[in-house]
């Protein structure tokens, strides 16, 4: 009984101060919805300059490799948007891919932390 008396004595005492008040309930319903929003519009604006950047090729020597040359210049937007997000996110396209896909034999004998099997494909 003395503990609803306590608790009833420190309500009144919480409430009846204007500023604890604002700080508990009214701030954080104004604060935490900002800052997500200014979060979710600094994120988009990236992501938005990311898909602008341009990637800039320059062939010399097409002549002896028409192929190689009428492989990039025929890229779909989807091959496009992956080299635009590889690059956003600062990979190193010219270094030696973090993973690797071989067959069983090509597999076998090399030392891997870790190895994926798919025997469906």
């Amino acid at each position: 009984m003395k503990f609803l008396i306590i608790a009833k004595k420190e309500l009144i005492d919480i409430t009846r101060d204007r500023r604890t008040l604002i700080m508990m309930i009214v701030l954080p319903f104004v604060l935490i919805p900002g800052l997500f929003g200014v979060v979710y519009t600094i994120q988009s604006q990236q992501a938005e300059k990311a898909s602008e950047q341009q990637i800039k090729l320059r062939f010399l020597g097409k002549e002896y490799a028409p192929d190689l040359y009428e492989a990039f210049a025929g890229l779909d937007t989807e091959t496009e948007n992956y080299i635009r997000n590889m690059l956003a996110n600062k990979e190193k396209i010219s270094q030696t891919p973090r993973i690797t896909l071989s067959t069983i034999h090509g597999a076998k004998g090399g030392e891997a932390n870790n190895v994926l099997l798919l025997p469906d494909i």
